[in-house]
């Protein structure tokens, strides 16, 4: 499953970066630039997701349909983020800003749902250290939410340099899952000291 995933999200990176015109002369190198950046943008986007993805499948036990399907939905809406990434190149308009926001949206829902079911499973003898997940995976959710909704807004009233502030949500998304990880690995501590349980750190 993880090396499916890697290939196809190798193909999704590869894509985009081909979809970048090459300049003909002075005239067009603004435009290259441009186009460098978003492919940037989009770059960073997709990255985070295959790392949210790889932390997700690190608590996996056993790979089941229950896991399989959501999973290939999510790689196929990701495969659309190419296509999203052109547009936006050939046409920055209020129009495509909006359908890149709407997807990534949709994308992270996806993902947010699969580490939700894959979490739980994981959690199933710790009840305490899953309901502190599902508290912080509730506000990180809601908060990644309304900040995409805000980016998207701001990309289709400036839709020309808004849609470079999509870049904000993976870094945020980054920052609250390294310390969420941390926060969760002292609680299990916790709770494993306090029944005499020895706790192994993974890695």
């Amino acid at each position: 499953m993880e090396a499916f995933a890697d290939g196809i999200i190798a193909v999704i990176i590869t894509i985009m970066l081909l979809e970048i015109p090459v300049p003909s002369g002075n005239q067009g190198y603004w435009g290259f630039l441009s186009s460098a950046g978003i492919f940037l943008v989009s770059f960073v986007v997709t990255a985070n997701f295959w790392f949210n993805r790889h932390k997700i499948f690190a608590l996996t036990e056993e790979i089941t349909e229950k896991i399989i399907v959501p999973d290939f939905i999510f790689i196929g809406l990701l495969s659309l983020i190419p296509l999203l990434t052109k547009w936006i190149m050939v046409a920055p308009t209020s129009f495509s800003a909006f359908n890149f926001g709407l997807v990534l949206i949709v994308i992270l829902l996806q993902q947010e749902l699969l580490s939700y079911s894959i979490t739980k499973d994981h959690f199933r003898k710790m009840p305490k250290s899953f309901k502190f997940w599902r508290r912080v995976w509730t506000i990180r959710l809601f908060s990644t939410i309304l900040m995409n909704i805000a980016i998207m807004i701001i990309a289709i009233i400036f839709p020309f340099y808004g849609h470079w502030l999509f870049v904000i949500v993976p870094v945020f998304n980054f920052l609250f899952r390294m310390v969420n990880d941390r926060n969760q690995e002292e609680e299990v501590y916790a709770a494993t000291r306090s029944i005499g349980v020895p706790y192994l750190k993974e890695g």
